[in-house]
């Protein structure tokens, strides 16, 4: 793969490959563990996970939002009881 990537097989290139590959969990798929192995994922499998992390991102954004939410109301909360007893 490194010398598809890079024309160059040197370990560092042979490194960099793998970790493209290793980190790169949507289009590739680890197949082997010594030495580690790569394939390519079918186009469903990819449009499935590409789905699953916009939903996850989707509801992470939701959940940020809430929690901002509940803070502004808990600090106003905070800030009019301690007024009320001024």
């Amino acid at each position: 793969m490194a010398e598809l990537l890079f024309s160059d097989a040197s370990p560092a290139y042979v490194l960099s490959a793998h970790r493209l590959l290793r980190d790169d969990r949507t289009l590739f798929r680890q197949v082997g563990r010594l030495p580690p192995r790569y394939e390519p994922r079918a186009a469903a499998e990819v449009e499935a996970l590409r789905v699953e992390h916009a939903t996850l991102a989707e509801v992470m954004r939701h959940m940020l939002a809430l929690l901002q939410l509940i803070f502004a109301l808990s600090t106003c909360c905070e800030a009019a009881e301690a007024a009320s007893v001024s």
